[in-house]
């Protein structure tokens, strides 16, 4: 029998006409690498080291940079060898949340290291390159609050999709952009420990992660400006095409992509994540005239690596000129610079000021978090909204949420239907790549939200339950169609007859009375949506296990404590969850992830604000409060 390759979903097999992949023995003689190498591969630990001998990894599932060339004496010729270090990794699937992540990290960090604080904007979808082509049509968000970054999508739509007559033919230049090749490495590191006699116990732990980039050659297309100005000078817009029926009116820009940053061959992303652990005790047994010991210590390492391949042509950033389109078709081309536009909130340090938050608070390093205390005063009560929802409910949703809240696809999926929801707008380029589970999941958060509006205006409603990762959760069925019709963006014809409108009316005006709360409830759950979509990737993952009612209450009584009162807190007076050691180093680590420094000295605690730019504490207080609503008391 040939062999094979190990790795699931993988049919690689030795001796296959034309195949000239290598072959890897999973490594036995050193046994922190065959742990390693297992944790990867999905083999049981505790497999018979005969048989794990048996197993192979194919080339496919290591990098170029875990080979070396060596001579070979024999034949006088080089040879590709396997370093002693590597380990395969766990190749990314397009369109899999990991792989959404992976890249989305990888365009960030890219363009930060090639155009700090210029004009291009990183690509944060895999699936958009395709889209995003000379002259495509990007939409362009403006925030709806001054802590939002702007947001632009790809709509699959080009300039000359959009022309009355005949197409352009737009001069573009494309050239040798940059090589790159990068690591970037992140360290978390903790201990506790715990003396007293006779016991003592010591425990350390160490996290890193690093971000491997492997773009080679990357190329640039830019259009050239002066001559879109003359071919478009004079053109019109067909604003019957469908494009603009699918287009809300507000808080809308429409961009054309100028300039773009591909690939030019197959090449990889990968994310090494290892973390080492170690415990020592010793406990001793005092005696009249000797001392007994027993000492016991142990030593943990684990870790993972997962890569991503990404084919020739990807776009990896990307810059637009805005369009101002006139009410007879007649359209504008902006050709004055923006600066950047990044999904890095923190990078983009003059944010557009939105009247709709009134004041906009002034971030300053340095400074306690006591400086938000005028910006958050209305936060805690405008989510009092979804604290009024049944408990039923509150679960429900916070469940739901505490599932999607690291998946940043699912999140603006949500943002859209809420926007849907919240206005009379149309559909609008909505993201129709979710799987069956994540828009179900969106399905319930909105059934869930509507239904209580109907309950509390005194129309009926029917509750099933439905179970979403081994939990019930409920989900409420409409028996109204007008308001249910209103909670879903449209607006009924009302049937004719005898020749005359049929009257429509709700006793007590109820269904008016249900719509208008119902638009107050799904605006404050789209602040906080937004709000968890500005957050970092560390702060997401941190937050998440904070998703119960005690984490919750006990974030959002710090929250109060920090951004209200200018006295340090109290070792005794701080919330009874976070005073174990092990559940203070999460909360510090969660703060830290949104640029404010906790510190911990003589049992008392202060916060500090460690960045001049972007508007991340903020934003981290106002999705701790959110997300309190839904364990409020």
């Amino acid at each position: 029998m040939g062999v094979r390759c190990i790795v699931k979903s993988c049919d690689n097999k030795q001796g296959r006409p034309g195949n000239t992949m290598m072959f890897h023995r999973i490594p036995t003689k050193n046994a922190d690498l065959m742990n390693r190498w297992l944790l990867v591969l999905g083999i049981v630990p505790n497999t018979p080291v005969n048989t794990i001998m048996k197993y192979f990894a194919c080339s496919e599932h290591f990098t170029v940079d875990d080979y070396f060339e060596k001579m070979q004496v024999a034949t006088r010729t080089m040879k590709r060898v396997i370093k002693d270090t590597a380990i395969p990794i766990k190749t990314g699937q397009i369109g899999s949340p990991v792989a959404a992540r992976m890249f989305d990290k990888a365009t960030k960090k890219l363009v930060r290291q090639i155009d700090h604080k210029g004009a291009l904007i990183a690509s944060s979808r895999l699936n958009d390159s395709g889209k995003l082509q000379v002259l495509a049509v990007v939409q362009k968000t403006q925030k709806g609050w001054f802590w939002q970054q702007t947001k632009y999508r790809p709509t699959g739509f080009k300039l000359n999709d959009l022309l009355e007559g005949d197409p352009i033919k737009p001069v573009c230049e494309e050239k040798e952009f940059v090589s790159f090749e990068g690591e970037f490495n992140t360290s978390v590191a903790g201990s506790i420990e715990l003396g007293s006699s006779p016991v003592c116990l010591n425990a350390n732990g160490q996290g890193t992660s690093k971000l491997s980039l492997s773009l080679g050659n990357l190329k640039k297309e830019d259009v050239d400006i002066p001559t879109l100005l003359k071919l478009t000078r004079g053109r019109k817009l067909d604003l019957k095409n469908s494009f603009f029926k699918q287009s809300p009116q507000k808080n809308m820009t429409f961009t054309l992509l100028k300039e773009r940053v591909f690939t030019t061959h197959d090449c990889s992303i990968s994310y090494t994540d290892l973390e080492k652990a170690s415990c020592q005790a010793v406990v001793g047994f005092p005696e009249i005239m000797t001392k007994q010991c027993m000492k016991d210590s142990g030593e943990f390492q684990y870790g993972s690596k997962t890569a991503l391949r990404i084919p020739p042509d990807t776009v990896m950033a990307y810059s637009v000129i805005e369009m101002t389109v006139e009410s007879d078709g007649y359209f504008d081309l902006c050709v004055l610079p923006s600066g950047l536009e990044s999904d890095d909130i923190s990078q983009n340090p003059h944010p557009t000021f939105s009247e709709v938050d009134g004041q906009w608070p002034l971030i300053q390093e340095g400074f306690p978090l006591t400086t938000l205390k005028k910006a958050l005063a209305d936060v805690q009560t405008s989510f009092c909204a979804l604290a009024d929802l049944s408990a039923e409910s509150r679960s429900s949703i916070l469940l739901l949420l505490r599932e999607i809240l690291t998946d940043r696809s699912v999140l603006s999926a949500l943002v859209d239907r809420l926007e849907m929801l919240s206005s009379s707008e149309a559909p609008c380029f909505l993201n129709n790549e979710l799987s069956e589970k994540q828009s179900q999941i969106i399905d319930a958060v909105l059934d869930l939200l509507k239904g209580e509006q109907l309950d509390k205006s005194g129309l009926t409603t029917s509750t099933s339950m439905s179970s979403y990762n081994g939990c019930q959760v409920s989900t409420a069925n409409h028996s109204d169609p007008l308001l249910e019709s209103e909670l879903n963006g449209s607006s009924p014809v009302p049937e004719e007859q005898n020749g005359c409108h049929a009257a429509v009316s709700h006793q007590n005006g109820c269904s008016t009375k249900a719509s208008r709360q119902s638009m107050e409830l799904m605006n404050i759950m789209k602040m906080l949506i937004n709000a968890l979509e500005e957050l970092t990737d560390a702060g997401l993952d941190l937050l998440e296990t904070f998703c119960t009612p005690e984490g919750l209450q006990s974030l959002q009584d710090l929250v109060i404590h920090l951004t209200t009162s200018d006295m340090p807190i109290c070792k005794d007076t701080m919330p009874v969850f976070l005073q174990s050691d092990n559940e203070f180093h999460r909360v510090e680590e969660l703060f830290k992830s949104c640029n404010v420094l906790l510190r911990k000295e003589n049992d008392t605690l202060t916060s500090e604000i460690t960045c001049r730019e972007g508007f991340l504490p903020m934003v981290l207080c106002i999705a701790i409060h959110g997300l309190a609503s839904f364990v409020a008391a």
